[in-house]
C-alpha cells in the first residue's frame, strides 16, 4: 500500500468515529498515562483533514474538519477562555504545558488554509500570546486554563513545537506581527538553549543561560538533577528570574540525562524535534540557523545503525513519537538523504505499530487512539505515493 491509502483509511475510519460535537476519542499520551481531554486528538485529526481536503476536494472531509473546528471553538476545548484544556490531573497542569496549546494552534493554523474564520485565527492568537516571552531568555511561560501564568516550561520540545506552532499561525492573515518577532527572536536564541550530547542526540532540557551556570551546583546526577540557589553571589538584578528558573523549575540542566529512561527518551524524541525543526525550516527558510554544524551533528546521529537498534527498543519512539514519520518528514523538508531513506523510515513505523484488521497503529504501543492521530504527521509529506512495506526485506 501506497502512504496516501493508509491517510485515507484513518481519516474515512476517524470521520465515521467522531463525535456530535464534533470531538475525536481522546487518548491516554502514550506512555506518560494522562487523563487527556478530547482536545489534543481533535486537533490533530483536524490537520489530517485539512490535507485531505487540500488534496482530494471531497466534501466529507471538509464538513468533519468543520464540525472538528466548532469543537475547538466550544467552551468545553477553552472553558475559561484562556488555554486549551488538555488534559485533567491533580499533579500537573490542565493546559499541558506549551506542547498542548501548540498542537492546537497547528490545527487552527492548518484549518485557516481551507477555510476563512477570522475570529478562530482570532482565538489561537490570543491564546498564544498570552503566554510570557522573555527576551533575555528566549523562552514561553506556560499559562494553565484558568489564565494562570505558571513558570518557564522546562522542556525544550515544548519550547521548540510552540515556536512551530507560531509560525504556522504567522503565515495567516492578519496576525499580530508579535508573533512572528518572538519566533525570530527564539531562533536567534535557540544554540544557548539547544543540549547536544556527543553522538549529536538532543537533551531533553532547555539549556539554563549561559551567565547563571557559575551560581549552580550540582546537588546529585539523576535524570532531573537538583539545583541549589547560592544567593550570595548572584547578583540582584538576575536573583528573581534565576530563582524562578531554578528553585521552581528543577528540570533544566545542562549535563547529559543518565538513567535508563532518560536515554531512552532522548532517543524517542530526536524525531520529535527534528520534525519541529523541520516545520520552522518550512516558515523561516532562509534563516541562518540551518547553516550552523549542529544541525549536521543531530541528522548525523539518526544515521547510526546504532540509533536504529536504540529506537526500536525504546517506548518513546515508533510506540509514541510516530518517529518514522518524523524522520522521513524531516529528511524530505532539510532535502537530505533519499527517497528510499523515506521509504525505510516509513515502513520501519508500520511494521511497528500497524494492525491490518483494526486498520490503525494498535500494535506495540500503550495508546492506539493517540499513535493513530499522529498519522496526521505523515500528510505533510510531499509525496503521498510513497510505498510502505510491511515485510521483513
Amino acid at each position: 500500500m501506497k502512504l496516501c491509502d493508509y491517510i485515507r483509511v484513518v481519516a474515512d475510519n476517524a470521520v465515521s468515529q467522531q463525535r456530535s460535537d464534533g470531538s475525536f476519542p481522546p487518548g491516554c499520551n502514550g506512555p506518560h498515562q494522562d487523563s487527556e481531554t478530547p482536545v489534543r486528538n481533535t486537533s490533530h485529526y483536524l490537520v489530517l483533514l485539512c490535507e485531505l481536503y487540500l488534496q482530494t476536494e471531497d466534501e466529507a472531509y471538509l464538513n468533519s474538519a468543520n464540525s472538528a473546528a466548532a469543537y475547538l471553538s466550544s467552551k468545553e476545548a477553552r472553558p475559561y477562555g484562556y488555554t486549551f484544556h488538555h488534559r485533567d490531573s491533580n499533579v500537573k497542569d490542565h493546559c499541558n504545558g506549551l506542547i498542548g496549546q501548540a498542537w492546537t494552534i497547528e490545527a487552527i493554523a492548518k484549518y485557516s488554509n481551507i477555510v476563512d474564520c477570522p475570529e478562530l485565527i482570532k482565538t489561537a492568537e490570543e491564546v498564544f500570546l498570552q503566554h510570557p516571552f522573555d527576551d533575555r531568555l528566549g523562552l514561553w511561560k506556560r499559562v494553565e486554563i484558568n489564565g494562570k501564568v505558571l513558570c518557564f516550561d522546562s522542556t525544550f520540545n515544548h519550547q521548540l513545537w510552540f515556536a512551530s506552532a507560531g509560525a504556522l499561525l504567522s503565515t495567516s492573515n492578519d496576525v499580530d506581527p508579535e508573533i512572528n518577532k518572538r519566533i525570530s527572536h527564539f531562533l536567534d536564541k535557540i544554540e544557548s538553549q539547544i543540549n547536544i550530547d556527543n553522538r549529536g542526540l538532543i537533551e531533553l532540557g532547555a539549556q539554563p543561560p549561559k551567565k547563571m551556570w557559575p551560581y549552580i551546583a550540582i546537588a546529585d546526577q539523576r535524570a532531573r538533577m537538583t539545583l541549589v540557589l547560592l544567593a550570595v553571589r548572584i547578583p540582584m538584578r538576575d536573583s528573581d528570574l534565576f530563582r524562578e528558573l531554578f528553585i521552581k523549575l528543577t528540570p533544566f540542566s545542562r549535563l547529559p540525562a543518565t538513567s535508563k529512561v532518560a536515554r531512552e527518551k532522548k532517543i524517542g524524541y530526536q524525531s520529535f524535534h527534528l520534525y519541529g525543526f523541520a516545520l520552522l525550516k518550512k516558515v523561516y527558510p532562509d534563516h541562518k540557523l540551518w547553516s550552523t554544524s549542529w544541525i549536521d551533528r543531530i541528522f548525523t546521529a539518526i544515521e547510526s545503525d546504532t540509533f536504529v537498534d536504540e529506537l526500536e527498543d525504546t517506548i518513546y519512539g515508533y510506540p509514541y513519537n510516530v518517529s518514522g514519520i518524523e524522520l522521513a518528514y524531516a529528511l524530505d523538508e532539510f532535502d537530505r538523504g533519499t527517497k528510499l531513506d523515506q521509504e525505510q523510515w516509513l515502513s520501519r513505523q508500520f511494521k511497528k505499530c500497524w494492525d491490518n484488521e483494526k486498520e490503525t497503529f494498535a500494535r506495540n504501543n500503550p495508546d492506539p487512539e493517540t499513535l493513530t492521530a499522529r498519522l496526521y504527521e505523515a500528510a505533510r509529506l510531499s509525496d503521498w505515493d510513497i510505498e510502505i512495506s510491511l515485510e521483513d526485506k
